[in-house]
């Protein structure tokens, strides 16, 4: 009697919350036995061994004739990375870059956004990738326009959930100023109060 050789394949990483499917490949007649090689406890006697779990494991294949190959495999699972800015949200006048500095809670995430504006009054967004989103809006309205970023965390194949960030985009109001002097052809010395 013989055995096909069995080969579960390279070590496998995958985000929290996911799972792996592991196959020893099929061997008619055969039995199969899956070890959590951590605990020593037998996770699986079927053919493909389903789990979400960190761990080495190992799979031994026995014939019909008793002959015997064994391999190994280890999981290991990784944090989905999260958007860990609060508040979501700022306020900055018309003109001004937005300065948005992007964090999350593990190292080394990349960012991505598509972004929409409130109306047609507001411009200067676009999607985009980095870890700053910095881009000049203006609003060309009297009131309070708003711009929209959906910001996507990533850590490799691990992608976090969506976020919302809104940016207020403050109009500049026209200021007239006139300047009033309390006195006028003053003696030197003499003190005057400029009001505005």
């Amino acid at each position: 009697y013989s055995v096909t050789l069995v080969n579960l394949g390279p070590d496998t990483t995958v985000c929290q919350g996911q799972t792996v499917i592991f196959d020893a490949g099929a061997c008619a007649g055969c039995t199969y036995l899956w070890i959590d090689l951590g605990s020593g406890l037998t996770v699986g006697t079927l053919q493909t061994f389903t789990t979400g779990l960190a761990g080495i494991y190992s799979v031994t294949v026995t014939n019909a004739g008793g002959c015997q190959v064994m391999d190994t495999v280890q999981l290991s699972t990784v944090t989905s990375p999260v958007v860990t800015n609060f508040p979501l949200s700022k306020s900055i006048c018309s003109g001004d870059l937005t300065n948005i500095t992007l964090t999350s809670n593990v190292p080394n995430t990349t960012f991505s956004w598509s972004v929409s504006g409130s109306s047609g009054f507001v411009s200067g967004y676009s999607p985009g990738t980095g870890n700053t989103i910095n881009q000049l809006l203006t609003n060309s309205n009297t009131v309070n326009e708003s711009v929209t970023y959906l910001i996507t965390p990533a850590f490799g194949s691990c992608v976090g959930n969506t976020v919302a960030y809104i940016v207020t985009v403050i109009p500049i109001s026209t200021v007239n100023v006139s300047i009033v002097a309390s006195s006028n052809n003053i003696c030197a010395g003499t003190t005057v109060t400029f009001t505005a």
